[in-house]
C-alpha cells in the first residue's frame, strides 16, 4: 500500500505537469500569432487617425454642395461649359483661348454627349448667353460637382502631405482650415479653371518633394505626366513648370548641386519631354500652320476656319514708339 500510494504521489505531479504543457501547446495552436495583434492595433489606431480628416472632407463636400444648389450661374461658367463642349464633340479649341482645355473638358465629361445647348448673343457689353437647353440647372450642377470632387482630392492630398512631412496633429489642423476655407469652397463649387489649377499646382510641389527622396524612374514620368498637365491646366503655369524643372536639375536627396556637370540632365529632360507629350494629347495631337504671303498672315487650326491678319494690322503692335 505504501508503495502503491507513493507511485501514485509520484505520478500525479508527472500528470499535471503533461496536462498543463498540452493545455499551452493547444492554447498556442489556436491562438492569436504576435504580430497579428501587432497589425490589428496599428490598423485600428490607423482607423481612428483616418476618422477626423474624413468628417472635415464630409463637412467640405455639404458646403461645396449647398453652393452648387444655391448659386446662380457666374458669368464666365457658361464660356468654360461650352468650350468643353466643343471640344468633346467636335475636336475643336476655338471659345475661350487665353484658358488651357484641362479644366474645360474634365468639367464637361457628365455632359459631353448629352442634348445641351448653349446660345449666345453678341452685345456692346460682350457675349450674353440666350439660352441653356434643356435644362441649365441640371447642367450646372453636373458640371460643378466635377470641381467638387476635385476639391475633395485635394484636400486627401493635403492631408498625407501634411502627416508625412510633419504630422498626424499638424495633417488634422491644415485639413481643418481647409474644410472651412471660404476660396476653397467657392473656387471648386464652380465651373472655372482656379479650382483645377490650383490642385495641378500643389501636386506637382508634392511629386517634386517625393521624387527627390527617391529619385527613380517610375517618379520621374509621375512628375513628367503631372507638369503637362500644369501647364494645361491655365497660361499663368509656365514659370513653375521652369522653376520645377530646375529643382529636378540641382536638387539631390540630401544636397544642392550646382555644378551643370552633376545635375540631373536625364530625369529633366525625360519629364520634360513626357510633359510636352501630355501637353499635345490635351489638344488631341492637333498640328496648326502658320503661312505668310500676299501682306497676309493667316493660321490654320484643325475643325475650324482658318483665321487672317493683313501684315499691318501685326506690324502696329511691333512698332517701337519713335521718342524712345
Amino acid at each position: 500500500m505504501a508503495i502503491e500510494e507513493d507511485s501514485r504521489s509520484k505520478a500525479a505531479p508527472t500528470r499535471r505537469v503533461v496536462t498543463t504543457t498540452a493545455e499551452w501547446a493547444g492554447a498556442r495552436e489556436i491562438g492569436d500569432d504576435p504580430n497579428r495583434g501587432t497589425s490589428d492595433i496599428q490598423i485600428r489606431r490607423s482607423r481612428r487617425q483616418l476618422a477626423f480628416p474624413a468628417f472635415m472632407l464630409l463637412l467640405y463636400f455639404m458646403q461645396c454642395v449647398w453652393f452648387v444648389r444655391t448659386q446662380s450661374l457666374t458669368f464666365d461658367e457658361p464660356l468654360h461649359i461650352n468650350a468643353g463642349l466643343e471640344e468633346w464633340r467636335y475636336r475643336r479649341f476655338e471659345q475661350v483661348l487665353d484658358h488651357p482645355p484641362l479644366a474645360h473638358l474634365l468639367l464637361t465629361l457628365p455632359v459631353a454627349h448629352g442634348d445641351w445647348n448653349i446660345m449666345w448673343r453678341d452685345s456692346p457689353d460682350g457675349w450674353l448667353v440666350r439660352s441653356i437647353t434643356p435644362d441649365p440647372v441640371a447642367l450646372a450642377t453636373r458640371a460643378r460637382l466635377v470641381n467638387v470632387l476635385l476639391g475633395v482630392l485635394l484636400g486627401v492630398l493635403l492631408w498625407l502631405t501634411a502627416r508625412k512631412l510633419f504630422s498626424v496633429g499638424t495633417a488634422n489642423v491644415a485639413i481643418a482650415l481647409f474644410a472651412f476655407s471660404p476660396s476653397l469652397i467657392a473656387h471648386f463649387s464652380v465651373a472655372t479653371t482656379d479650382g483645377v489649377t490650383t490642385l495641378m499646382i500643389f501636386a506637382t510641389a508634392v511629386q517634386v518633394i517625393r521624387w527627390r527622396a527617391n529619385p527613380s524612374w517610375a517618379q520621374a514620368t509621375l512628375l513628367g505626366v503631372l507638369l503637362g498637365l500644369l501647364l494645361l491646366s491655365k497660361l499663368s503655369t509656365p514659370p513653375l513648370f521652369c522653376l520645377a524643372l530646375i529643382l529636378i536639375l540641382v536638387l539631390k536627396p540630401n544636397r544642392w548641386v550646382w555644378s551643370p556637370r552633376r545635375w540631373n540632365w536625364y530625369p529633366a529632360l525625360l519629364a520634360a519631354a513626357i510633359a510636352g507629350f501630355v501637353f499635345w494629347a490635351g489638344y488631341f495631337f492637333h498640328v496648326s500652320r502658320l503661312k505668310t504671303g500676299d501682306g497676309i498672315v493667316m493660321m490654320t487650326f484643325p475643325n475650324r476656319h482658318p483665321v487672317m491678319y493683313p501684315v499691318g494690322r501685326i506690324s502696329r503692335f511691333l512698332r517701337v514708339p519713335q521718342d524712345l
